[in-house]
């Protein structure tokens, strides 16, 4: 058996001072453990979060265990740069990055976003 990575989703967001934006939604049932995100961050400092939604425009959730804990988290203080980044997506047919800049400076991020997947 092999892994195979499947984009599933590219986009560039503009993020202002201090804002919040969301990427589109990817499905993430097909996944077998395992996302890789890859993203560029031209300026200030950003948190990146999943969230779980069950259609592609219906509403999303942050992730959250039992205890009210959040699960989502991928990435936070991220600065100018790339990061190529592995991590368990949330169990959910649907999902999408949520941005938050820290009050540093506006940035433009591109993410592109891979499922693992097994071949046989």
């Amino acid at each position: 058996m092999a892994l195979k990575l499947l984009q599933v989703h590219q986009e560039t967001i503009a993020v202002t001072l201090a804002g919040t934006l969301y990427s589109g939604g990817y499905k993430s049932d097909r996944c077998s453990g395992t996302v890789v995100l890859l993203i560029t961050s031209s300026a200030g400092s950003i948190t990146v979060s999943q969230q779980a939604g069950f259609t592609y425009d219906g509403t999303y959730y942050d992730a959250v265990s039992a205890a009210n804990a959040a699960l989502g988290a991928i990435a936070t203080g991220m600065t100018v740069g790339t990061r190529f980044i592995s991590y368990s997506p949330v169990a959910a047919p649907w999902s999408r990055l949520k941005i938050v800049e820290a009050n540093v400076e506006a940035t433009t991020v591109v993410v592109n976003i891979y499922e693992v997947t097994e071949t046989t």
